[in-house]
């Protein structure tokens, strides 16, 4: 194991009152003017027992996705900054009440500099009341529009009873916006969990179900694929194999034909999940990730074989104050300095219930 050559923690948002939590599902982006943007869901919390920490009802009962800013290298993020996608579960409504358009608007292009998409997770219930959505921002996460469902199936056919999907998405060189999402046959968390591709033609305005990521071995499930595409066309995909809370691993899968058909590359390492993926400067790939066994913390590892072997384990942090932590993303600065944020909680907060308040944190390092 090893630690950064450089390593720099900051609180991009704290508030004892709330539980927040999930970059990794809230989307992280940076602009061509080196201004990021981070989103996480948060919700009421006081801290006095299981249900006010009880992840579905923040992120889904009572949660709102929101954002903050930084225009200088994420060292800091101005709660003047934050804006808000959505609220739930007023927009569970809307979603639930969404008909796409019989007409569709002029496709969008997902390749625009201010173009950002956000994705809905949606809840496994058996009635599917909460569907899985997909929003839409050309102005860099300040309006946000566009509302699109994700396919369970047609009529009578239905092709799975759970989607969910997080901004994990990725535009092929033909221009073709994919989005890796997971879906089960028989409810989440069961042994059918999978990773799986949808993909639209026009910028994101709809969605079609593309390929199913196969999986080596076939159990644990397999969910939260986060992409990353390689100049020779390459695409990686980072999986998060579960067991238990604590008890998941990354593995790395690769496609050669456009997401079509998937092939075990390597396992990252014993505990960690989700996971991202980056290019460093060099060519390079890192890959970052919670690390949900004591010591708690957030953790690295760099391949400089297209994800075929990993170097040394990086800690980044390893204060944390319970498994309640991770859901990093990352991006490279252009002076090749990484930032990676997260949701965490520490040992020496004076707030505790299982662990401290649960908080947006960034690190930024070197490797």
């Amino acid at each position: 194991m090893t630690r950064p050559s450089s390593c720099e923690h900051v609180v991009v948002y704290r508030d004892p009152a709330y539980f927040a939590g999930w970059p990794f599902n809230g989307g992280f982006w940076q602009f061509e003017d080196g201004e990021l943007v981070v989103g996480f869901i948060r919700g009421k919390c006081d801290y006095q027992s299981h249900q006010c920490v009880w992840h579905n009802k923040i992120d889904n009962e009572a949660g709102e996705h929101v954002f903050l800013r930084s225009t200088d290298g994420g060292r800091t993020w101005p709660l003047a900054s934050m804006t808000t996608a959505y609220t739930r579960p007023a927009f569970d409504q809307q979603v639930n009440a969404h008909k796409p358009a019989a007409q569709k608007t002029t496709p969008l292009n997902p390749r625009h500099e201010d173009y950002c998409l956000i994705a809905g997770f949606g809840i496994p219930e058996k009635t599917q009341a909460h569907k899985a959505f997909t929003l839409i921002s050309q102005d860099r996460g300040r309006t946000w529009g566009h509302l699109a469902l994700l396919p369970y199936g047609k009529n009578s056919a239905p092709l799975f009873t759970f989607v969910a999907v997080r901004p994990t998405y990725i535009v092929r060189p033909d221009g073709m916006l994919l989005l890796f999402g997971m879906v089960d046959c028989t409810g989440f968390e069961t042994n059918q969990t999978r990773p799986f591709v949808f993909a639209s033609t026009d910028g994101g305005l709809s969605w079609l179900p593309l390929a199913e990521v196969t999986m080596e071995p076939a159990y644990p499930m397999g969910i939260m694929g986060y992409p990353l595409q390689c100049e020779d066309g390459t695409i990686l995909l980072a999986v998060r194999r579960q067991y238990t809370m604590g008890g998941a691993f990354t593995q790395i899968y690769a496609s050669t034909d456009g997401a079509h058909s998937w092939q075990l590359r390597s396992r990252v390492n014993d505990f960690g999940a989700p996971a991202d993926l980056n290019f460093l400067p060099d060519g390079s790939i890192v890959c970052t990730y919670g690390y949900r066994v004591e010591p708690f913390g957030i953790r690295a590892r760099i391949s400089r074989d297209q994800g075929r072997t990993w170097g040394a384990e990086i800690i980044l942090r390893d204060d944390g104050g319970s498994n309640d932590l991770g859901y990093p993303r990352t991006i490279v600065r252009a002076d090749g300095s990484l930032v990676t944020t997260y949701y965490f909680n520490t040992l020496d907060d004076p707030v505790q219930y299982f662990g401290g308040v649960r908080h947006i944190a960034a690190t930024l390092w070197r490797p």
